[in-house]
């Protein structure tokens, strides 16, 4: 199991009497680093471990909202991404060589609308 750093460990037990499986990979995702996108399930298993979360819920959790689908999807997604959990796969395609902020300003709202005839 990966190693996870003692800080952000802390820092998280201040955060949040709880967080979701998505606000963990979100925070990780920020404040871990690795490489490439996202964050590989294990490093992200090793964090709830390390914050006492049951592992069996928090890896149920986790499979219940992982899809492959690559944009955005209603309701807290987690899309596997090259083998990590992330933001939508279109989302790091679109931003990859950029930092200009205008580019992220584009691409959050374009994903996030849901077609027309889609009903919830």
């Amino acid at each position: 199991m990966p190693s996870v750093d003692s800080d952000l460990v802390e820092s998280l037990f201040r955060h949040d009497e709880y967080l979701t499986a998505r606000e963990l990979l979100r925070y990780l995702e920020r404040r871990h680093p690795v490489e490439g996108p996202g964050v590989p399930r294990d490093l992200a298993e090793a964090y709830a471990e390390a914050l006492d979360d049951d592992a069996d819920r928090f890896a149920s959790s986790l499979d219940d909202r992982v899809t492959d689908a690559r944009t955005l999807q209603p309701g807290e997604r987690v899309f596997e991404v090259d083998g990590t959990l992330s933001y939508p796969a279109s989302w790091h395609e679109h931003l990859a060589d950029t930092t200009d902020l205008s580019g992220y300003a584009e691409v959050m709202p374009e994903s996030g609308r849901l077609p027309e005839d889609r009903v919830d």
